[in-house]
């Protein structure tokens, strides 16, 4: 729930209190409506699925890929962005990452990856089941 805690009050979406009060239902005055969860429910951060090729510089120093994943890490948890796993793959993507974090660090995080010339991604924000299962209800 800490998380969550720092993510509204960061983005304006209620304060701490208001947040440890979530069950309530609350209305934050510059925000929507937080919803009242169970005691049993995680509050979770958006997730991303982050695909990867390496660029032509990329592949020239392929050796220091693990040291270059170390550093991405590293930023990526200075930036408030969990790294849930990472995987080399074979087939169309060199790298899959899964994060989670707000949307505007896990873009930041990628524009800063891009600049370095390493890799070339594409993110996709993941729903997870209980997400989904909130968004098909809405379907008429």
């Amino acid at each position: 729930m800490a998380a969550a805690a720092a993510y509204l009050a960061r983005f304006g979406r209620g304060t701490e209190g208001q947040t440890a009060l979530l069950g309530a239902g609350l209305k934050a005055a510059n925000g929507p409506s937080l919803p009242a969860y169970g005691l049993h429910e995680e509050i979770r951060m958006p997730a991303y699925i982050t695909l990867a090729s390496f660029t032509e510089q990329g592949a020239r120093n392929i050796k220091e890929s693990p040291q270059r994943y170390e550093a991405f890490k590293s930023a990526a948890e200075a930036a408030g962005v969990t790294i849930k796993s990472v995987h080399w793959t074979t087939g169309a993507y060199d790298i899959v990452i899964v994060s989670e974090g707000p949307e505007d660090a896990v873009m930041t995080l990628a524009m800063k990856t891009a600049a370095l010339g390493n890799v070339r991604t594409q993110t996709l924000r993941g729903f997870s089941i209980t997400e989904m299962r909130k968004l098909a209800a809405t379907v008429k």
